[in-house]
This record gives C-alpha cells, sequence and structure tokens, in this order.
C-alpha cells in the first residue's frame, strides 16, 4: 500500500504542494518509506527467519487468494463472461491442504495469470494489483516448498522490531496524510480524493493494519446484498458506502471496543457494537431486515 502512496502523492504533487501544512507531512512520509527499504532487505537476507511448512505457505496463499477469487466470480457472473466465471469459481476444497502438490500451484499460477489479465477491470470490485502481487509472492514461497518436502524453508517475512517500529511511524504519517487531504479536497476535487481512498485498500499479507470488512445485506439468509449503505464506526468518526456486493472495508483505525452503525435509504439504522485490536483484521456480516 505505501508504494501506490507515495506514487499517488507524486503524481498530484502540483495540487498537494499547495496546502504547505499537508506538504511537510507528505515529505515526512515519502523520507520514512525510502529509509524503510534497506531494513526490508536486511530483513530479507536474514538468516534467522521462522521456517514454514508446505502446509502452511499453501494455506496462506489460499487465505489471500480466495476472497480475491469471490470477488472476481461475482465480477464475471454480472459480467457473463462464462470462461473466467467457471475459473475463478473456487473454494477451499478446491486445494489440497493437509497435502499439497504441484496441482494446487498450478491452479494458483492460473488463477493469477487470469486475474493479472484482467487487473485493469477488476479494479471495479476492488481487486489492486498490489494484492495481485501480494498472492503472488506468497505463491513464490509455497513453490520453494515443494521442493523440499522433507523440511521447512526459510520464511523471511517476519518482522523485526526495528521493522515494525518504521512501519508504525509510516502508518502514522500516512493516516495524518488522510485526515488532512480528505477534509481539505472531498469537495473541491472529489475523483482525487476517491482515487486516494482506493489506494488505501490493503491485500497485504502482513497484517499491519487494523481493517472491519462490512457485508450489509438485505435479508437474513444473506442473498441480497445492499448497495450504497453508509458503513460508521461511529467512535473513529469514519465512514464507506457499500459496493453493489454490500461490502465495505474501513483499514488503518485504532482498535478498542467501538460501534458500527449502518445507514440505508428505505430500512431502519443499525448499530452493532463490536471489539477488535490494533492490527487484527475482522469481518461482519450485518442483517438490515
Amino acid at each position: 500500500m505505501f508504494l501506490r502512496i507515495s506514487l499517488f502523492f507524486k503524481k498530484y504533487d502540483d495540487i498537494l504542494k499547495l496546502f504547505l501544512f499537508l506538504y511537510g507531512v507528505i515529505g515526512d512520509f515519502q523520507t520514512a518509506n525510502t529509509s524503510i527499504q534497506p531494513t526490508l532487505e536486511k530483513q530479507a537476507a536474514d538468516s534467522k527467519g521462522l521456517t514454514k511448512s508446505k502446509e502452511q505457505a499453501l494455506a496462506e496463499v489460499v487465505a489471500q487468494l480466495l476472497p480475491i477469487c469471490r470477488k472476481a466470480f461475482a465480477w464475471a457472473k454480472v459480467k457473463k463472461n462464462e470462461v473466467l466465471k467457471s475459473l475463478f469459481n473456487i473454494h477451499k476444497d478446491s486445494f489440497n491442504l493437509s497435502s499439497p502438490s504441484q496441482d494446487d500451484l498450478t491452479l494458483i499460477n492460473n488463477l493469477l495469470l487470469a486475474l493479472n489479465e484482467n487487473a485493469t477491470d477488476l479494479l471495479e470490485v476492488n481487486i489492486t494489483q498490489l494484492q495481485l502481487d501480494a498472492v503472488e509472492a506468497l505463491g513464490a514461497v509455497f513453490k520453494k516448498t515443494l521442493g523440499t518436502p522433507q523440511k521447512a524453508i526459510k520464511d523471511s517475512s517476519a518482522a523485526t522490531l526495528s521493522l515494525e517500529e518504521e512501519i508504525l511511524l509510516l502508518t502514522d504519517l500516512e493516516e495524518t496524510c488522510y485526515d488532512l487531504l480528505v477534509n481539505e479536497y472531498n469537495i473541491t476535487n472529489h475523483e482525487m480524493v476517491l482515487l486516494y481512498e482506493t489506494n488505501r485498500k490493503i491485500g497485504s499479507p502482513v497484517k499491519t493494519h487494523t481493517t472491519v470488512l462490512v457485508n450489509v445485506y438485505e435479508d437474513a439468509a444473506k442473498t441480497i446484498p445492499v448497495k450504497d449503505a453508509d458503513v460508521t464506526i461511529v467512535e473513529r468518526e469514519r465512514t464507506e458506502v457499500t459496493d453493489f456486493h454490500g461490502m465495505a472495508e474501513i483499514v488503518q483505525f485504532h482498535g478498542g471496543k467501538l460501534t458500527l452503525l449502518v445507514k440505508a435509504k428505505g430500512h431502519p439504522d443499525k448499530e452493532l457494537p463490536f471489539q477488535i485490536k490494533n492490527g487484527e483484521h475482522v469481518e461482519i456480516d450485518i442483517v438490515l431486515s
């Protein structure tokens, strides 16, 4: 995500530099983002990483890939693309999680190929290149485990204390940029704000950011999604609007005991208390009937 945000700031440099206070924070963000690269390289070269079995490696790929493919399946269904609809219609049991093999890797590669070929169109359902790159990186780890069936390979993705501290600093700077940019430009340059919010959607396997994914339905069977519903974390004053799948995602906020408020035209407002820890990812279904 940080790379996409950095590129966004560069793209809109001429506009953003007119807001001097924000531009100063952006400068701090860009500096921090540049300085984190040597730490990432050191981490990747660290031979003291945790080990990972092929079962663990495949499970991590599936955990990231499955939600993407289910959204892609829904997209293909709406677009009446029967070939992609059939390809993306996968479930956990499509993989042999208890005894991974080359067949699982082939399926992963075929799915990633189709997702990347349709990446531009799939932005419509909030599937980003960052998410696909993250799955591809996990797939590369899984591929290596297949070559060492009797032993686990080195996994260098365990963050060092230094890296964790730098990511926290970077996250804090980006959240400050978000508060300033959105509230300054939401009316005068709404298109830019929407692009910024799109770039903030996260699909990284390193679950650093607190995220709540909310699915809003009209019926108890959860077959009728509610589009254009306002989903708000009351205590954080953060709101997202559901897409045509009834899904809204709020990312990067401080955890705690919080309240979700859902408002949709033609339905009574609904409040739901929930609790989330910093860095945790939570998915919540809400039925408005």
